[in-house]
This record gives structure tokens, sequence and C-alpha cells, in this order.
């Protein structure tokens, strides 16, 4: 049995793979059935996680519904947080209930940290076969670590009818900060994840489609002089208010042939109707998971959490961390 030991070496380094039985000092770095991770003390215990059980879905494969129904999009799933010391949740697969099989019915799974949505599957209500839960083929291995959040959540919205209008921007292209794009101006970030759009058109004008903009509306700029320069987005999230303007979550579809330069463009904005979504709850669904809660959003309302479980399930395996150990990523 060795002594692994970083005197006179970097702050971290590389230790090569585990070796059972063999010491570590604080900060080195190991790969261990998978795991890459960093000691935090000089420790001899192992530092790929334990499983404990089995893999298990935490909703019941034949709930007690409570059907539901608004007439605007709902965004509704779970939200995970580890709140257990030296404890982690490996999520590998996802399934949505799915209340109707209406073609105008767009589901669409997203994976939420902070204010980044990942759309990771869609499908329309005809698609799908029967209702009930449909296991959707991506397969997820995501790793929840004590005190992250995580959140899986599922976008129900009825697509039969749009309402849309064209206006007159100034295209600011991206821009960093959080700012207020000008009157009259849109600005993005630069992962074209978030749209800086102004509450009033190029010539001061009132543009009602704009504020009408909510989850599935669909945002088409174009550049005046050049209709090959142009960029679509859909808003994947509600936006947000800030007086004069608007912040709008969006996730970038498709780009015209040439480059959107900074110039003056036509903003084309088509909304979904306010059409019936049904969708389902589970009345304490997780009151007695402490690292659950649901999580629901009705259109643009606020974003509510409650004990009451929604049309996502996620299937895990619970693991025990050492507490000797930092775990920095799982390959393979």
């Amino acid at each position: 049995m060795g002594l692994h030991s970083r005197h006179g070496l970097p702050p971290t380094i590389w230790a090569g793979h585990y070796i059972p039985g063999d010491s570590y000092e604080g900060r080195m770095m190991t790969l261990d059935e998978g795991w890459l991770a960093v000691s935090r003390r000089l420790t001899d215990q192992k530092p790929a996680p334990e499983l404990v059980g089995s893999p298990a879905w935490g909703l019941p494969d034949s709930p007690t519904w409570t059907a539901q129904q608004e007439n605007a999009p709902v965004i509704a799933g779970i939200d995970v947080n580890i709140v257990e010391p030296n404890r982690a949740l490996e999520i590998s697969r996802v399934r949505f209930w799915a209340p109707s099989l209406a073609s105008n019915i767009l589901y669409e799974v997203y994976t939420v940290v902070g204010t980044d949505y990942q759309l990771v599957h869609s499908a329309t209500g005809d698609t799908l076969g029967q209702i009930g839960w449909q296991i959707i083929p991506t397969q997820f291995n995501r790793i929840v670590l004590t005190g992250a959040v995580f959140q899986v959540v599922l976008s129900t919205r009825n697509t039969q009818s749009t309402t849309e209008g064209t206006y007159h921007y100034q295209y600011e292209g991206s821009k960093s900060g959080n700012d207020d794009p000008g009157e009259g101006k849109i600005s993005r970030n630069g992962g074209r994840t978030v749209l800086r759009i102004s509450d009033v058109d190029y010539n001061k004008d009132d543009p009602p489609e704009v504020h009408n903009i909510t989850v599935g509306s669909v945002l088409r700029m174009t550049e005046r002089s050049s209709q090959n320069r142009w960029e679509e987005y859909n808003v994947i999230a509600p936006k947000t208010d800030n007086g004069n303007w608007y912040n709008v979550p969006v996730e970038h579809v498709d780009s015209g042939s040439q480059t959107l330069r900074d110039n003056e463009i036509d903003l084309r904005v088509i909304n979904p109707a306010s059409l019936p979504v049904d969708y389902v709850e589970l009345t304490d669904g997780y009151l007695n998971t402490p690292n659950a809660r649901g999580v629901v959003r009705i259109g643009d309302g606020p974003i509510t959490n409650t004990d009451d479980a929604y049309g996502v399930d996620i299937e895990t395996q619970e693991l025990v961390v050492s507490p000797d150990w930092d775990l920095i990523a799982a390959t393979g």
C-alpha cells in the first residue's frame, strides 16, 4: 500500500487511477469507476459513491391524478434539491404523463438549471399512441449532488391557432449584461438564449403582440435591407416585464444564409392563442419526499413550489458520497 503525496507540487495534481487501500493527501485527483474526484483531506476512503438500493421511479405507475385544465400554456414538473449531506442522486430516465392525444397538443420536456432551459424531448399528442406515461428515449445519467438544484419540467401548450404581428425595430446584436436595450431596440445575449425587447417599436408605436409574448411564441427577426439575413427563436419560458422592456428566454432554432447585422429589422411575433390545456396533479405527491418538490407555472404567472406532483417523473439511483472526496465529473 502506498501514500500518494502532493508535497512540492501544484495545489491539485493527478494521481492516476484510484488504488484500493492506498492513502491520498488533500487535493489529489483520481479516477475511480468512471468518477473523477479530488480529495479534501488525507484519506484512504473510496472516491466513487456507493449505491443505495436499486433504481426506482418516484411516482406510481398508476397515479390517482386530479385532472386540471387552463386556458394558457402550463409548465410543471419536479424540483430536485438534495438536502441530506454526503448524498447524491443519479437520474437515469425521465417519463411524462400525456392526458391528451390531440395533434394540436405539444409536449416538451426541459431540464432547468437556474434560468437555463434545455429541450430534451418534444412530441405532439397524436404521435404517442396512448394516454399515460411516456418514457422519453434520451438516457440522462445526470448526477445531482448535495446542495444542487435541478428541475425537469413538462411544457404543455395548445398549438391549434395563433395571433401575430410584424413590427419595425433596431437590432443591436449581442450585448453583455442584462440591460435595457433602449427604445425601439432589440438585443440578445452571447449564447442566443435571451432576447431583450423594447416595449415600443422603432417609431415609438405600441406593438400589441410583443406585449403578449408567452411560452410557445415564435420570434423571427429579418433585416429590412437584406431578406437573407434573419434569425428565428422559440420562447421557452415566461418573459420578464422590466417596465419599458422585456427579457425573453428563447431557443435559437434557425438562421438565414447570411448573418443578421446590427441594423433595422422587422420583428415578426407569432403568439399561441389562449386555448385549453389539460394537465394532471397528484395531491401531496412529494409530501414525504425530502429531496423533491413539485413546481408549476400557468402562462406568465408566478412559479409555485408545492408538495403536489405533476406529470413528470424521474428514475433515480440513490448514492452515498464519501465526505473525504469532491466528485468532479462522471465519465463513460
